[in-house]
């Protein structure tokens, strides 16, 4: 199931294994419309900055630009017979970078529905495709998260490969990137978040034994991040170091006390 939510905060869509991409409206929790298109699941889905339009990906090779408000598809692309995998919005929402199952990302312009570059990995792991993917704030670079567990930084303009992070123990399953662009924090199929220093290159930390992570969110302000896991919980995890109040009045509130 992948869910996205419209940066107003009013409308989430929900997309199923069915093919169809449902709209619930946030205030109610009423199903309002549905989105009808795909031939096979949506492997991702995601609103534009302006919240007017949403892009979704398809096992079925399909991307689809949509109107959100009209129910309407305003762009179907299609051809990719080994199916898209994951997607990312650009910032500026003229541009979208879907991952396709023969080893390449792809860059398509959102207006005309025109391909403007691949970008083809020079080692694609066996199982190629990649488990999520990001933008930088400068709109220049994104961030693919690879089925063998790195992260690449990828520039968009020359289709190169700028460095690489690593490593999960296994899949990844997301990415999100901090607003000012310095750090990423990324999930995996081995029930960890990593947070990554970009500049640096290096692992700044690692949180363990939440089940397997299926998605993240990262805060406007960027201090904390929810994680849901397959073990049926969801959690908040900071991301500074709270002030020493902050640590007391937590104790405080969570401490265990024997009856």
């Amino acid at each position: 199931m992948q869910v996205a939510i419209s940066p107003d905060g009013r409308t989430a869509l929900v997309a199923t294994t069915d093919g169809l991409i449902r709209v619930w409206d946030l205030t109610t929790w009423r199903e309002i419309g549905r989105l009808e298109g795909h031939a096979g699941p949506p492997t991702g889905i995601e609103f534009t900055p302006d919240g007017a339009r949403a892009v979704s990906v398809s096992v079925d090779g399909s991307l689809i630009v949509w109107n959100v408000a009209e129910r309407q598809a305003l762009q179907r692309l299609s051809g990719h017979g080994e199916g898209l995998w994951s997607l990312a919005v650009s910032p500026d929402g003229r541009t979208v970078l879907a991952d396709s199952g023969d080893s390449s990302m792809i860059l398509f312009d959102l207006e005309t529905g025109q391909e403007l570059r691949s970008f083809l990995r020079h080692d694609p792991p066996a199982d190629p495709g990649s488990s999520g993917m990001a933008f930088l704030p400068d709109g220049r670079s994104a961030i693919s998260c690879e089925q063998d567990g790195f992260l690449i930084e990828w520039n968009l303009e020359t289709g190169q490969e700028l460095h690489r992070l690593g490593k999960h123990a296994s899949l990844r399953t997301r990415i999100v990137i901090s607003p000012d662009g310095r750090t990423a924090l990324t999930s995996g199929m081995d029930g960890s978040l990593m947070l990554w220093d970009l500049k640096a290159g290096e692992l700044v930390r690692r949180s363990a034994g939440h089940g397997v992570m299926m998605d993240i969110a990262l805060s406007p302000d960027g201090r904390s991040v929810l994680a849901g896991s397959s073990d049926a919980t969801i959690f908040r995890w900071r991301l500074d170091n709270p002030s020493l109040t902050e640590l007391r009045e937590w104790v405080q509130a969570n401490r265990y006390v024997r009856q």
